[in-house]
């Protein structure tokens, strides 16, 4: 299965965000992607202002749906909706057209919180061209516990767009792709990262990671890149098959968690 991971550029106004993002899924199309994962608010410049308050959710639907039934592909991002008296951050998969996940974000930031989006309670997988899928929006992938729900119920790639603020001083930045690689060694899964970037305020950082090490990297964290992966299930298999350390899980054990 090729993977695309889209790295663009945040902007203003919504209409263009959105025509832009088009334009890169037509090139990831065109560049064999199976499945395309668009960065978080890639249709703002920033969480919680203009489109990001829940206005404009239809028009991110249609433009997911239609990409996937123009391309014949898996089209993936995320979308703010309403969500009682606040918002839903929610992670949307498009298969050829068919709406298959609706994820919402379990682990709003502060921004995001201070702007009315709740958590949502509960993990799940969905089945895209027969492979499970779990999606993890943003600072989902921070918190192990996560990936492991998804990676409980059978998922075998986990999406995960994402908007990374940048600092002037980061000695972080490897310590970021080394969380992404024990993400997909705990989940037994590939884990597929996209970030937007603005110059400044916020870092592309895109990665797609294996269990057994990272499979493509964006080159520069504010540049437009396409990134993309192959991922083989095979090998993922044969992976599952010989790490026999995660059948003796002991969740009794761990009440310290919860």
């Amino acid at each position: 299965m090729r993977v695309c991971a889209v790295q663009m550029a945040h902007g203003d106004p919504f209409d263009a965000n959105l025509a832009h993002a088009r334009e890169m899924l037509d090139r990831a199309a065109a560049g064999g992607a199976h499945v395309a994962l668009l960065p978080e608010y890639f249709f703002a410049a920033l969480p919680g202002g203009g489109a990001a308050s829940g206005r404009g959710a239809e028009d991110v639907h249609a433009l997911l749906r239609e990409a996937s039934v123009r391309h014949g592909m898996v089209v993936a991002g995320n979308v703010v909706e309403r969500a009682g008296d606040g918002f839903a951050n929610v992670g949307i998969v498009y298969e050829r057209g068919r709406l298959v996940l609706a994820q919402s974000k379990v682990h709003p930031m502060p921004r995001e919180a201070a702007a009315g989006v709740v958590g949502g309670m509960s993990l799940r997988p969905a089945q895209v061209d027969g492979r499970s899928v779990g999606m993890l929006v943003c600072a989902d992938i921070l918190y192990p516990e996560a990936s492991q729900v998804l990676a409980l119920q059978g998922a075998e790639f986990l999406l995960n767009p994402v908007m990374s603020p940048w600092r002037a001083e980061d000695d972080g930045r490897e310590a970021r792709v080394a969380l992404y690689v024990a993400r997909a060694y705990d989940a037994r899964a590939f884990v597929v990262k996209a970030g937007g970037f603005k110059r400044d305020v916020i870092a592309g950082r895109s990665l797609v990671t294996a269990p057994w090490g990272v499979l493509a990297r964006a080159k520069d964290d504010f540049e437009e890149e396409l990134l993309f992966a192959d991922l083989d299930f095979v090998k993922l298999a044969s992976f599952r098959e010989k790490q026999a350390a995660f059948p003796a899980r002991r969740p009794d054990a761990y009440d310290g968690l919860v």
